[in-house]
């Protein structure tokens, strides 16, 4: 069986020509279609032209084809007697390469008849080739009706290829469907609205504080602390635990309005003076946990309510002290407020 091996260039922006076309009396299985884009990418058009019905049946239409990456057709492409194969390139020239066998039609055999588009309701013989959805079958019985390609009913001559971009390729707006209506429902970017368009937005406002009105409120009452001078209403006060630890532990009221101590021996408390102020008191609470058989030293300047310090806790056991000064720390009024719980 004779073969053929054709090469062809393909010229960017040209009208598709026919690259191979079947001679007479001739059967072609083309098994080699080779497209190269040898200096910079194009894209790449295919289709059969049918001479027995006048069909052009299309494979590829702008398939990108790159410098580096050649395009192989999968499918192995079937001509009868004056077939030939279209091609036509864009964006830059291409160069094909086709390759494959040659035979004779048998004389009084059967020839192939193009019946175009696949019908589910028309009846095909065999050598019938019918068109679905890109690609080319040949019907391989006789009688059939309603079996649609691909089956085992057909086989397939030219298998539709992927669908390419085709470059430089535009849509106008009124190209889309709907696309102007839509458009014509959004804002412009440059559109803006001012307080009064939208409805209910400037009372929203006029009921918030302004970063003036919040800068006054904190120099009244800063959030570091201040002074009240009318009555105050709480719901819930939450005062600061601060640990002591060793065996000489400070009080300093600056660090919180309540004290934790666990003894680990002989204990000598001392307190930090609060700041001084006229009219200002100041108290807090002393927690101790003995940690065994161990004393306690207080302040000189603690008066306390019972006449005398007060023991310490049996080991394992803590009492709650409570201490006041109304003087700046000079003086302080302690008392036992729970023993050995």
């Amino acid at each position: 069986m004779p073969f053929i091996s054709h090469t062809a260039t393909i010229v960017a922006g040209a009208a598709a020509v026919a690259v191979y076309t079947c001679p007479a009396d001739l059967v072609v299985t083309l098994s080699s279609i080779n497209v190269y884009a040898p200096t910079s990418p194009g894209q790449l058009t295919v289709s059969i032209y049918r001479q027995s019905s006048g069909q052009t049946i299309s494979l590829l239409d702008g398939l990108n084809v790159a410098v580096n990456d050649p395009y192989t057709h999968p499918k192995p492409i079937m001509l009868s007697a004056g077939d030939s194969l279209m091609v036509a390139a864009a964006g830059a020239n291409l160069s094909i390469d086709l390759g494959g066998a040659v035979g004779e039609a048998a004389a009084g055999s059967a020839v192939l008849v193009a019946r175009g588009a696949y019908d589910p309701v028309a009846t095909y013989q065999k050598l019938h080739i019918v068109e679905e959805a890109g690609s080319s079958y040949l019907c391989l019985i006789d009688g059939l009706t309603g079996v649609a390609p691909p089956s085992a009913s057909w086989m397939t001559l030219a298998e539709k290829g992927d669908e390419g971009q085709v470059a430089g390729h535009t849509h106008a707006i009124g190209d889309v469907t709907g696309l102007q209506t839509a458009l014509d429902g959004k804002a412009a970017s440059s559109h803006s609205h001012g307080i009064s368009d939208v409805t209910g937005l400037q009372t929203a406002l006029d009921g918030k504080a302004t970063s003036a009105q919040g800068t006054k409120a904190d120099a009244a009452m800063p959030k570091a602390g201040g002074d009240f001078t009318g009555p105050v209403k709480t719901l819930e006060v939450r005062e600061t635990v601060a640990d002591l630890t060793g065996t000489t532990p400070a009080v300093d009221v600056a660090a919180g309005t309540s004290f934790k101590l666990t003894t680990s021996g002989n204990t000598t408390f001392t307190f930090a003076a609060p700041a001084a102020g006229s009219g200002l008191r100041f108290g807090f609470e002393v927690e101790v946990t003995s940690g065994g058989f161990h004393t306690h030293t207080w302040p000189a300047s603690i008066v306390w309510s019972s006449g005398a310090a007060p023991d310490a806790p049996a080991p394992g056991n803590t009492s709650i002290y409570i201490f006041r000064t109304s003087d700046g720390g000079t003086t302080w009024h302690g008392a036992l407020a729970m023993e050995n719980i």
